[in-house]
């Protein structure tokens, strides 16, 4: 079986090029992640053991739960470099397998023929996709090991990159290879016989009839694919009914879950949706051009009927285009959002930014100073230990500089009474049900146990509201890793701000005053950013595989209509005209998944943008049009560089590149005109 399916890989190389540049692609990506991760396994433990109790979600039994945990905080280098790598090895894994599917279920369109022709030969169907299997874990063993090639320069690159973003600490050299390096083989191995088994499910509808017949495609959708596209239609419709007026955090996971069903739900039918695009959009052309051109005309007549090449073609177009351009919506109207409530919410005249700890506030006359302390605390009496940002504050002068809403209880009582108070910010509150009257059980960064009543639920924008609030003495004598924050100054009243910015100066360090106005914009920059860098980090190898799925699919498609192309020939078509034909078919159907996954994203961000800004239409400067541009250039690109190939490639060049029959008549016209 090895020997045979080594031989198959021999002799379509053209066809299995593609599932090869998957599978090395996907090997070298987890070859990276699996590197980064064991150098994040190895790294020396910064954390802590913390008891957790809680109601006993986490064991299912309804029981209290009490048990000991290791928690890591929230910012070490080590937990963030697992956290990146992990998400980004899945997504390489879950990508590679999807592409490597898609790509086999073509193969078996292309050699349809020559696989009835082994039915007539009394090979069983099983037997045949147990033979495509050992294709695929052949050409995965070969990827494997040079995927891991590959890595071994790319990790240290990455890894780099990863610490100059800001992403990780600088303490880290990538370690534990060999282990990581043999793990990247077996998964790529493991990948590619998941992918392989979900793609050759289709030779087993391969009959020995196919032997007589060219590519044969069957276009009826089961009634079952129907039926599950409409119910998913219909919840992504009484979700978006439900949380079209969710506000924070709520809009933003109904922004990212929203799209993945929708374009879940338009991928299953896209056999039948994405050709009806294609006619509207060849109509279109038609009407700009103001006449039919013919070869756009077979073009689109070719793409309408070749409802095999939809799934490879327009469907990695639609998924990526409708999930990554609904992301950057979604974090765009979020950041907006939140700039627009620290906007609207600070009342401070400047911001010191990194202010000496020893710093004499009492120095500035005239002036409302708070003066907070950050750090991390640990919740551990919600069934797991969980990290909140935490500010130690004095509650005069933090409602003072900042027009917060207190939801529930009063801020004033986290001091003067006999037990110190902790107070919630309305996210942390709703998110692990607390409220006033309730204990807070919690951990500081040394490992020790505290249990304070919440005594307010404050309502903010994050930037100036942290999920924990607690008086500043009180953090300052039980967390030695608490760190000065951001103070923020506002005169008093009746008081000029510009009477009282030299005392300011005089204080601190003239560099670290900023205006309010400047330091929201510099906040809001960095808070942006600091989203985009994540966003981009999950998109990226996203966006590779959709190149990659495309101008595989793109030439896969050139290659099984290569039968097509010497007919027009011999019609008096030119190669270069037919395979042009064949080529710009495959654009149609790029844009119809393109168009239909753009629509996802307006649908998607008409939803969020309501819900977070209120209109569709406000604040345009949120929609990062470069952004959304790369993303749709992506597939743009793909499709197009075949195209391009083959507009820039010489007439007459190739093996193939005219038919015998036409070069047998150009020497008989020859030989007449000489005559």
């Amino acid at each position: 079986m090895l020997r045979f399916a080594a031989a198959n890989i021999r002799h379509h190389r053209g066809l299995f090029l593609g599932a090869f540049t998957t599978l090395l692609i996907g090997a070298a990506m987890i070859g990276v992640c699996a590197q980064l991760l064991a150098t994040a396994v190895m790294a020396p433990d910064e954390g802590f053991e913390v008891q957790v109790s809680g109601s006993g979600v986490l064991d299912n039994d309804g029981a209290p739960t009490v048990a000991t945990e290791f928690y890591t905080p929230l910012g070490s280098g080590a937990e963030d470099l697992m956290s990146v790598a992990g998400t980004v090895g899945i997504i390489a894994c879950f990508l590679t397998g999807i592409t490597l599917a898609t790509t086999v279920g073509y193969v078996i369109a292309a050699r349809r023929r020559e696989l009835g022709i082994l039915r007539l030969l009394g090979t069983t169907a099983p037997i045949l996709r147990r033979l495509l299997i050992w294709e695929i874990v052949t050409l995965a063993t070969v990827a494997g090991i040079a995927g891991v090639v590959l890595s071994i320069p790319i990790a240290p690159l990455v890894l780099g990159l990863l610490i100059d973003t800001g992403f990780v600490s600088e303490k880290f050299d990538v370690t534990g290879q060999a282990l990581s390096l043999a793990a990247t083989v077996v998964a790529t191995i493991g990948v590619a016989i998941v992918g392989a088994r979900i793609g050759s499910k289709r030779v087993l509808g391969v009959s020995p009839l196919a032997a007589t017949r060219s590519i044969t495609v069957t276009h009826r959708i089961p009634a079952r694919r129907w039926a599950l596209s409409g119910a998913a239609l219909a919840l992504v419709l009484v979700i978006g009914a439900l949380g079209a007026g969710a506000p924070g955090d709520g809009a933003v996971g109904l922004g990212l879950l929203l799209p993945m069903i929708l374009c879940g739900a338009l991928a299953a039918v896209a056999p039948v949706a994405i050709p009806a695009i294609v006619g509207l959009l060849a109509r279109s052309l038609d009407l700009i051009r103001g006449r039919r051109d013919g070869t756009v005309h077979l073009a689109t007549r070719t793409a309408r009927s070749a409802r095999a090449a939809t799934t490879v073609l327009a469907v990695p177009a639609l998924l990526f285009v409708g999930i990554a351009g609904s992301v950057l919506v979604t974090i765009g109207a979020d950041n907006t959002a939140v700039d627009l409530a620290t906007r609207e919410e600070v009342r401070a005249d400047f911001v010191v930014t990194n202010p000496p700890a020893d710093i004499n506030w009492a120095s500035v006359p005239d002036a409302v100073v708070d003066a907070s302390l950050s750090t991390e605390l640990v919740t551990t009496d919600r069934d797991t230990a969980i990290g909140l940002d935490a500010a130690g504050i004095e509650p005069v002068p933090f409602s003072s500089t900042r027009s917060v809403r207190v939801l529930d209880g009063r801020l004033e009582d986290m001091t003067g009474g006999p037990v110190p108070g902790v107070a919630l910010s309305a996210q942390a509150a709703s998110d692990d049900d607390y409220a006033v009257g309730q204990e807070l059980r919690f951990a500081t960064g040394d490992g020790v146990l505290h249990n304070l009543p919440i005594v307010a639920i404050v309502q903010g924008s994050p930037t100036l509201v942290p999920s924990i609030l607690v008086p500043r003495e009180w953090l300052a004598a039980n967390a030695p890793d608490a760190v000065a924050g951001p103070a923020f100054v506002a005169a008093a009243e009746g008081v000029d701000a510009d009477e009282i910015l030299s005392s300011v100066r005089a204080a601190v360090p003239g560099e670290q005053v900023l205006g309010v106005a400047e330091w929201l914009s510099t906040s809001s920059s960095e808070y942006a950013s600091g989203d985009l860098a994540g966003v981009i980090v999950v998109l990226l190898p996203a966006g590779l595989f959709c190149f990659l799925a495309t101008v595989n699919a793109t030439l896969m498609w050139s290659t099984t209509r290569s039968g097509t192309r010497r007919g027009l020939t011999r019609l008096g078509v030119s190669a270069r005209a037919g395979l042009r034909i064949e080529l710009l078919s495959a654009v149609l159907l790029m844009s119809g998944g393109l168009v239909t996954g753009l629509a996802v994203t307006a649908v998607t961000g008409v939803m969020v943008r309501t819900a977070l800004l209120g209109s569709p239409l406000a604040e345009p400067s949120s929609l990062s049009i470069l952004s959304l541009a790369f993303v749709v250039g992506i597939p743009v690109a793909a499709v197009a560089a075949p195209v391009l190939v083959t507009r820039l490639r010489k007439p007459g060049t190739g093996r193939r590149a005219e038919d015998p029959v036409v070069r047998s008549r150009q020497r008989h016209a020859a030989s007449d005109l000489q005559n």
